[in-house]
């Protein structure tokens, strides 16, 4: 699937690449992109969105590592969208650290919870340092 990066931001350009990279690669199994700020600056979270459009196409990829990417409601719509793919094979995911105790949206972590509750592949979630317990819709979705 081409990313269209002609109107890209400068901030989401590389991350539009690497999904390009990512669906035309067919042996990469583990994908480790912490601390690459890929919401950080971006209200729209589009690299992320993409990354996770090509992840999601993957049936090749186990193991994906977001951490410490300020992951928004947007992005983390877009990492329940790979779980909930009929052919993801994802096994182990590292979303430590993304400050997810912060969104609001109780319907958005109440399809992330489901997602993982239904995927049939996950076998590790990695959520350290997001401030769950301090938020009161994180601790009703979990």
């Amino acid at each position: 699937m081409p990313h269209d990066t002609q109107d890209a931001k400068p901030d989401s350009l590389a991350a539009l690449i690497l999904a390009s990279l990512i669906d035309s690669n067919r042996s990469l199994r583990h994908l480790d992109l912490a601390s690459n700020q890929l919401s950080e600056y971006s209200i729209e979270e589009e690299g992320l969105i993409a990354i996770a459009a090509a992840v999601s196409s993957s049936e090749n990829i186990t193991s994906l590592n977001l951490a410490s990417n300020a992951i928004k409601v947007r992005g983390l719509e877009a990492v329940t969208s790979i779980l909930t793919q009929p052919n993801s094979n994802l096994a182990a995911i590292n979303l430590c650290a993304n400050r997810l105790g912060m969104i609001t949206e109780a319907p958005v972590l109440r399809s992330f919870a489901d997602a993982v509750e239904m995927s049939r592949t996950l076998h590790s979630i990695d959520l350290r340092f997001n401030a769950l317990v301090e938020s009161e819709e994180a601790i009703v979705v979990i």
